[in-house]
């Protein structure tokens, strides 16, 4: 009867635990999902510390976001030991920020500075998953449509009988998530004006397809895409890497294959899938700086091939970059800058919902004459998807999580 009663007892306390353990992580759930969060996965994770993965569609930049989901869990529990934050895209795990309990309250507290409190962060894999399946998959991301628009631009400078020529145009969009790493997208370029006489001067079709991604063993990517690319291309593309010596070091392998395929007045113009280009690319994160240097060799669309060089120095939310290449027609290079756009914070997501690209990009590229044809670079073409793996974790990665984390002390005032 003492022996039934002991197990009556333990089984009973450990109920009540288990109870308020859900019922804490029910609450976080729901403020997280309040502010927009979604694909949501809670729980202990292997060392008794909290695990949440999510994905924002709200905020800009994922570390603003990051700062904010760590700034909610603190108001739910503020005596947490340790979270594991794990951004995912289409549900698919990026990476994870390991941050201290105890240090994160100091530095929030200003008793511990930015330098001191980035060393005690941990950027790595995703190795730490939510254990608790109650709470798995919440406010998923998947069969909502976001309507986009942007502009696009292109400036031909130095012709000698035509110094300046101009080109714009409107680029709307519709993105959707199908299902775990699945995306469609569809895009449509409709001219302003053109003085470069590189396009039709009507309305045509832009990229059309579907991607799948996946994330493999030892912090590595791949990507499989079918559909219509860019500049006027058809047909597949495949990509993998990974990453090496704690997220310091990246390379990778795309392969596409594809034919001609061009929209016009109504009719579709397309030839077999005959061409197959690459690129083999390796990436170094300098530690300390937030800056990318690069090297890649391709085959590109014309049949040449080449060496580029390229080096990227990320300013919170603005890149800026320098490239330089070697092909087999011509050596060129050029300037490379992406900012912000406004606002920060953007409409929660929504069966339909409109938006905007986080970032406007623009690139001057110098090359000699001779290798363009009304307008068109005839040299180092490459085919263009619309997606990227090193788009998809280049924020995941210690130097650039480290220089963000100054804007998580603002982000705490900003949470409610």
């Amino acid at each position: 009867m003492t022996i039934r009663r002991t197990f009556a007892l333990f089984f009973f306390i450990g109920s009540a635990l288990l109870q308020a353990q859900t019922d804490e992580y029910e609450a976080l759930y729901g403020r997280l999902a309040y502010h927009g969060f979604e694909n949501l996965r809670i729980g202990a994770a292997a060392d008794s510390g909290l695990a949440i993965a999510f994905e924002n569609r709200v905020y800009r930049h994922d570390l603003k976001a990051a700062g904010e989901i760590l700034a909610i869990a603190s108001e739910t529990d503020s005596t947490w030991r340790r979270i594991y934050l794990i951004p995912c895209s289409r549900g698919v795990a990026r990476g994870q920020i390991a941050v201290d309990g105890d240090a994160y309250r100091s530095y929030m507290a200003g008793a511990m500075d930015e330098k001191a409190f980035a060393k005690t962060l941990a950027v790595g894999e995703a190795t730490e998953q939510p254990r608790t399946s109650v709470l798995s998959w919440k406010n998923r991301s998947f069969l909502k449509v976001d309507a986009n628009i942007t502009i696009g631009h292109q400036i031909q400078l130095g012709q000698y009988d035509d110094r300046v020529k101009l080109y714009g145009e409107l680029q709307p969009g519709l993105r959707s998530q199908i299902w775990h790493g699945t995306a469609v997208q569809a895009d449509a370029f409709v001219p302003l004006f053109d003085e470069i006489s590189v396009f039709d001067s009507g309305a045509r079709l832009g990229r059309l397809g579907v991607s799948q991604l996946f994330r493999l063993p030892h912090d590595s990517y791949a990507a499989l895409q079918g559909g219509i690319f860019m500049p006027e291309r058809w047909g597949l593309s495949g990509e993998v890497a990974k990453f090496w010596l704690e997220r310091r070091i990246l390379t990778g392998l795309k392969l596409d294959r594809t034919g001609f395929f061009f929209h016009t007045e109504g009719k579709f113009y397309y030839s077999p899938m005959d061409s197959m280009t690459y690129t083999v690319y390796a990436q170094y994160y300098l530690p300390g700086m937030d800056m990318m240097a690069g090297i890649d060799y391709s085959k590109y669309l014309l049949g040449d091939k080449g060496v580029k060089f390229s080096l990227r120095r990320t300013f919170a939310e603005t890149d800026i970059g320098l490239f330089y290449a070697i092909t087999d027609y011509d050596r060129f290079g050029g300037v490379q800058i992406r900012f912000p756009l406004p606002t920060q914070r953007r409409m929660k997501p929504a069966r339909v919902r409109l938006t905007w690209p986080n970032q406007y990009g623009m690139t001057y590229q110098a090359t000699s004459e001779a290798t363009r044809v009304e307008g068109i670079l005839q040299t180092g073409l490459m085919v263009d998807s619309g997606f990227a793996i090193t788009e998809f974790i280049r924020h995941l990665t210690p130097a650039h999580v480290i220089s963000s984390v100054k804007g998580w002390r603002k982000g705490a005032d900003s949470a409610y």
